[in-house]
């Protein structure tokens, strides 16, 4: 794995078994940017001398998959680029860049998809949703003692003002209502002001930024995990909470097929209304669901490269 920008410092080390390079470019200028491919350039030379390489894979359509492309096409490798979200939208320069066909273009849902064809003309090939790790859970069985969680950065592309504003519905019928929200990030103050504002403080607890296995513990004692973001690619964190037996309610639908458990508001008065739905019944049973998992993703990305039928 090779690491462009994060993390900052430079170096070599191991994650999850796999060996990585991190080249610490740390969004630095155009100067800095082209030196760090250069140097990244250098070390696809090396590994291809050591290594039979079976092909590449950027993670989004970015510099990374232009680099990739580069060093694809020179050396006659399989390249794909797994697009995650924001790189769809538009104005992603990358895209006249590296000109992608399709047949080289992976993304993580339907919708992002429909993105890719409505704002760059190019169809992705390829639907691979990102999948969860069940052995990541632990125990699955914990109480549902929390109402409802939300889980991201605090920015505003999450619209966490909007989960805040359903909280407050719902405390209409239920006003001891428990909600979580797990996150960190410049939002943070305004979403304080908007609680305190609201007089949410004893229904509303911010937890900060957590571990990634805290999360997941706290997505376990959730009942309803609201999501609020006007644009998502998939939201691993929906997948996640499915796993870990909660009811998700979103405003984005990711995929064209229904998924079990999982429900799509258009507002926040119709998402109060779902969650109100979930919340009132005392005979509501929490079950886990696991759409995706983690080794069928990989599964199906290694398939693209036995493909033969695939191009770069």
């Amino acid at each position: 794995m090779l690491a462009f920008q994060y993390p900052y410092q430079k170096g070599r080390y191991t994650w999850h078994g796999a060996n990585v390079r991190a080249f610490g470019g740390s969004n630095k200028g155009r100067l800095r940017r082209v030196y760090n491919w250069i140097q990244i350039w250098a070390e696809l030379r090396r590994i291809k001398k050591s290594r039979n390489i079976l092909g590449l894979l950027s993670f989004w359509m970015g510099e990374c998959a232009l680099v990739g492309g580069w060093f694809a096409r020179r050396n006659k490798l399989k390249h794909f680029c797994w697009i995650c979200g924001q790189d769809a939208r538009p104005g992603n320069r990358y895209f006249k860049r590296v000109k992608p066909a399709g047949a080289s273009l992976i993304t993580l849902s339907d919708f992002l998809a429909r993105s890719v064809y409505k704002n760059y003309g190019i169809m992705p090939s390829h639907v691979i949703p990102g999948g969860v790790m069940p052995e990541l859970f632990g125990c699955t069985s914990q109480e549902k003692d929390i109402d409802v969680m939300a889980c991201g950065s605090l920015i505003q592309l999450k619209q966490f003002n909007l989960f805040i504003e359903t909280i407050s519905r719902l405390r209409k019928t239920f006003p001891g209502i428990k909600a979580v929200l797990c996150g960190d990030g410049p939002e943070k103050d305004r979403l304080l002001q908007i609680i305190r504002k609201l007089d949410l403080q004893n229904n509303i607890r911010l937890t900060g930024a957590l571990p990634h296995g805290d999360v997941l513990k706290l997505m376990q004692q959730a009942k309803v995990f609201l999501h609020t973001s006007g644009y998502e690619g998939q939201g691993m964190v929906m997948a996640e909470a499915l796993f870990a037996r909660a009811r998700v309610i979103s405003f984005v639908k990711p995929f064209d097929c229904d998924i079990e458990n999982w429900q799509t508001a258009c507002n926040t008065m119709e998402m109060a209304t779902m969650a109100a739905k979930i919340l009132a019944d005392s005979k509501m049973i929490y079950r886990s669901v696991a759409p995706f998992l983690m080794q069928d993703t990989a599964n199906s990305i290694l398939a693209l490269y036995d493909n033969e039928a695939a191009t770069s």
